[in-house]
């Protein structure tokens, strides 16, 4: 459930209100705590509020910013990355689907590549991708291959 007793309420009054501290939790942690309520109606215990995964990570992010957060060159480069996939999924989709519709001799021509590079291009970028995936995974597995053999 969405409830969240924080531990500053005391344990008498949690327990006035039906709540019990769980045991598994110090009663020192700074941290919200996990408490479970008795259901009068099947006699056993039910968790209300839980200690929150993502209040220990924003703890961490104040603590070391630079650590787990984006930083402004990391966001920059990021920008950066996306403009340029957008401009050159821009320029390649009038170059492939635009210019053949346009008459040869316009002025627009001489700023695209001749045709046949339409096809070559992604290819080798293709090839090169798989060449990279390929090296990755075969690193990766004789790296695992060598650590095995010296524990066996």
């Amino acid at each position: 459930m969405g409830v969240v007793v924080r531990q500053h309420l005391g344990t008498q009054r949690l327990r006035k209100a039906g709540l019990e501290p769980s045991a598994a939790q110090p009663e020192s942690s700074a941290l919200e705590r996990t408490f479970l309520r008795t259901s009068p109606k099947h006699g056993c215990h039910t968790m209300i509020g839980h200690i929150s995964f993502m209040n220990k990570l924003e703890a961490l992010r104040r603590e070391h910013r630079t650590a787990l957060g984006a930083t402004a060159t990391d966001q920059l480069v990021g920008y950066g990355l996306v403009a340029f996939s957008l401009i050159l999924f821009a320029y390649y989709t009038v170059w492939i689907i635009i210019l053949p519709f346009i008459e040869v001799d316009h002025l627009i021509h001489k700023y695209f590549l001749p045709r046949e590079y339409s096809v070559i291009i992604p290819v080798v970028a293709g090839l090169v991708l798989l060449l990279f995936i390929g090296t990755f995974i075969a690193t990766i597995t004789w790296k695992n291959r060598k650590t095995a053999k010296k524990s066996a």
